[in-house]
């Protein structure tokens, strides 16, 4: 077989994963777990017919590793969908050469955006001239789930209400479309001069997510950092600047001003509407992580799985940032949750874009702690990869 015939194969079978692993509605329902396996054969197929494809150094086996010892501490326990939707995804993702690291990302951003674009008409119809639902679909039969998550109309590239409200394409919800907008954009190098990059701004813009835009706004600052077209310093007062503003604000005529009351209340971490929605969890959750300062075992080792269940079915609570993470595992299981990211950026030959990427990266998992994602360990690794690659170059 050609390579480029199996280069296309390998492509499409991360792209199966980055879809999976985002909460793409073709995954609902358990769908997640075939799809991955699918992708498995598509990757392993890949690798046998092309040979070269792995690159196993110290840095990709050493975080792999890493990984590996997180997840089993995470999860607690084995299970047959850990090997067909973790370890064997990762394992490819990470010891995946430069070369076709590089070549991946880009057909993956050039294929997610083109859902994106196809999301942005469709809704566009929706709220226009109205367009014909395909049915109804659920994330999961499970009762311990938001309302918001459960039963959405299926618009093929939007699944939403009835009503449609904010934009989030084929995701779970508004949020998560954003965050995953300023991933891409950020591993793309949010480049104005491709016609990506003008779609997923487009698409994040559309989302009305502060989460999403202000982890855009981050994106876009890092990219222009490590490409020295603003300095550390510059970053540093723009940023003091900002907190100057919040403060003035909050503090003005004791908070009564429309500045107040229209934006900055919205980043208050006790407010439903706030940034991440005091990280992407209910109120319950916000009560429940309060408590483990008051308990040390608890502050470091989480409630644990059983309490965080019991919890989502007495209150119908849920979340997915920083705060429901380590109610359930603790500030421990948070920190081994990041270990692959801070092991794999302290191995890579560019401190300074390493720390670059890694503190963006935190950003992200603060808001959506999603680090066994294989999306935002692509976006990591791949981006980084790219980044390193063009900087090389551009030494040369």
């Amino acid at each position: 077989m050609k390579i480029r015939r199996v280069n296309t194969i390998l492509y499409i079978g991360l792209l199966l994963l980055f879809f999976t692993s985002t909460f793409m509605w073709i995954g609902w329902g358990g769908r997640n777990v075939y799809i991955d396996a699918f992708a498995d054969v598509l990757l392993l197929f890949s690798i046998v017919a092309k040979r070269k494809t792995l690159n196993f150094s110290n840095r990709n086996i050493i975080s792999l590793l890493f990984f590996i010892i997180a997840e089993f501490y995470l999860i607690e326990g084995f299970y047959l969908w850990m090997v067909t939707s973790v370890f064997i995804p990762i394992s490819v993702i990470v010891l995946l050469n430069d070369e076709d690291r590089i070549a991946a990302l880009s057909f993956v951003i050039h294929s997610f955006t083109i859902v994106m674009l196809l999301s942005i008409v469709t809704y566009v119809l929706i709220k226009t001239v109205g367009f014909p639902s395909f049915g109804t679909i659920q994330l999961i039969d499970d009762d311990t789930m938001l309302e918001t998550y459960r039963v959405r109309q299926n618009y093929i590239f939007c699944v939403d209400d009835m009503d449609i409200g904010r934009f989030c394409g084929p995701f779970v919800e508004p949020g998560h479309l954003g965050t995953l907008c300023a991933l891409v954009l950020f591993a793309d190098g949010f480049d104005f001069k491709k016609k990506e990059t003008i779609v997923l701004l487009v698409a994040l813009l559309m989302t009305l997510s502060l989460s999403g835009y202000v982890l855009g706004f981050f994106a876009y600052v890092f990219t222009r950092l490590i490409d020295k077209k603003i300095s550390a310093k510059t970053v540093l007062l723009v940023s003091l600047g900002l907190l100057l503003v919040i403060m003035v604000a909050k503090f003005f005529n004791g908070g009564d001003n429309v500045l107040n009351e229209k934006i900055i209340s919205r980043l208050d971490m006790t407010d439903e509407d706030s940034l991440a929605a005091a990280t992407h969890s209910t109120g319950d959750f916000n009560y429940y992580f309060a408590l483990l300062f008051n308990n040390m075992n608890l502050l470091l080792f989480g409630y644990g799985e059983d309490m965080v269940e019991w919890i989502q079915q007495a209150t119908h609570s849920s979340g997915s940032g920083f705060v429901f993470f380590v109610v359930k595992h603790g500030i421990v299981g948070f920190i081994m949750s990041i270990l692959f990211y801070m092991v794999y950026a302290m191995r890579s030959r560019n401190k300074r874009l390493a720390r670059i990427f890694f503190v963006f990266i935190m950003l992200a998992i603060y808001q959506r702690s999603y680090a066994s994602s294989a999306a935002w360990i692509m976006c990591f690794v791949y981006g980084l990869t790219s980044f390193e690659q063009r900087l090389s170059i551009s030494k040369v």
